[in-house]
């Protein structure tokens, strides 16, 4: 489904406007709560409501700023199809100075806000408007809330609704943005692109709270205009994979806060992380790391050589290094970027004495850009259960491990091998 609408403000409406203006029938917006981290950076928080009874009908609130002023504004209006309301700032001349048109499209949390932010130049008095592009109800009412800080908070980004949200890059490596929400109306909006080719298997995400106060929600949406934007949302959470389709997608970070809980000095500084995952093919055991890491041939065991690792004092970090691909349409073996792999260590010894607890030993880990990945393991020391003669006439006492490198999601992809444990030797 995808929605087309050109939305364009009425030419009418700044002749309205001068009348409604020269009348001086402003509405006024009820102070509701105000805090401040220090006398020098204050915020003020504000909340209206109200009905537009029919297409074309508005309300108008004047709000007065400094210059270096800050202002966040959300319009919450009301879940119903026939509806679509837009929020608008005006000048004292009726110039346009930010605006929010999204249309109408109802998720199962209901239709999503119209935000806008703006940082005033000089000494002013600005007009924010709540329009009714389509429809109205005198039972239906909508909800104006907005914010006015002293300054723009340093960091900030104007990114204050989806047209102006901030772009990432996700084609080469993985987005990584930091950021704060400053305000209980504030709205961080970031859009990136998936490609549709099989280093874009999954999109990976991964916000982490900096700081410990406000509660935010992050939210995952896709445009289904064609001439406009609708947002239709697709899941929210903190982290995780989710496949997306080929297209543009936008992400939210916004503050659960309500006006009257909001706590300026309890901020949520956050960390953003959005990256590209590869569809994985085939995975290889390149090496493995730890103590007199050697490949060895036990003709008892094998006839080709494997990794022998020396845990006579204790295996200590076992670490396996491996690299995992994808083949593009070309039949070309690429590295998969960012895929996650779990592994699995399990000793043979303890396994048939009854000790799986002994036996297995578990680690995961991310393929870098070039698909290699490091795999750190804590093994159980050997029993030292298995004798093999060697050339010098000695007997190594060792324990076989069997390794299991594999995708952890569907389809499985995995590769197995073999790990010999040290322990001693005597003769």
């Amino acid at each position: 489904m995808f929605i087309s609408k050109r939305k364009r403000f009425p030419r009418v409406l700044p002749i309205i406007l001068v009348t409604v203006l020269s009348l001086g029938t402003v509405f006024a917006g009820s102070f509701s709560y105000a805090s401040a981290a220090d006398t020098s950076d204050q915020i003020h928080l504000y909340t209206a409501s109200g009905y537009l009874e029919k297409g074309g009908t508005y309300r108008m609130y004047a709000v007065a700023l400094k210059k270096g002023s800050y202002l966040q504004a959300r319009l919450t209006v009301p879940a119903d199809n026939s509806i679509d309301y837009d929020l608008y700032l005006f000048d004292s001349s009726l110039n346009v100075k930010s605006s929010s048109d999204y249309v109408t499209y109802l998720n199962a949390s209901g239709s999503e806000p119209e935000d806008l932010e703006y940082v005033s130049d000089a000494d002013e008095t600005l007009y924010l408007c709540a329009f009714s592009t389509k429809g109205g109800s005198t039972e239906k009412q909508y909800t104006l809330d907005y914010s006015v800080s002293d300054t723009l908070p340093s960091g900030e980004s104007m990114n204050g609704n989806a047209k102006e949200a901030t772009v990432l890059d996700i084609a080469d490596a993985n987005a990584l943005i930091n950021g704060d929400v400053n305000s209980p109306i504030d709205a961080d909006w970031y859009k990136f692109v998936v490609g549709k080719a099989p280093e874009y298997d999954k999109i990976r995400f991964s916000y982490d709270r900096l700081t410990v106060g406000g509660r935010c929600s992050c939210k995952l949406y896709r445009n289904i205009g064609t001439d406009c934007i609708a947002l239709q949302e697709l899941g929210s959470g903190f982290s995780g994979e989710i496949a997306l389709p080929e297209g543009t997608y936008y992400l939210k970070i916004s503050s659960l806060d309500t006006l009257s809980s909001f706590n300026r000095t309890t901020l949520e500084t956050y960390q953003l992380s959005i990256m590209k995952v590869s569809r994985v093919d085939e995975i290889q055991i390149v090496r493995y790391e730890g103590h007199n890491a050697r490949k060895v041939t036990y003709s008892g065991f094998s006839s080709v050589p494997h990794y022998r690792i020396d845990a006579s004092n204790g295996p200590g970090t076992v670490t396996v290094v491996g690299v995992a691909y994808y083949y593009d349409d070309a039949g070309n073996r690429q590295p998969a970027v960012n895929a996650r792999l779990t592994g699995t260590m399990d000793d043979r010894q303890w396994e048939e004495v009854n000790h799986p607890e002994f036996a297995k030993s578990y680690a995961s880990a991310d393929a870098g850009l070039d698909g290699f990945f490091s795999m750190d393991f804590h093994p159980h020391s050997p029993m030292g259960g298995y004798r093999t003669p060697i050339d010098s006439g000695f007997i190594h006492h060792i324990d076989i491990i069997d390794v299991d490198v594999r995708t952890g999601a569907q389809p499985i992809v995995s590769v197995q091998d073999i790990l010999y444990m040290y322990k001693n030797s005597t003769t």
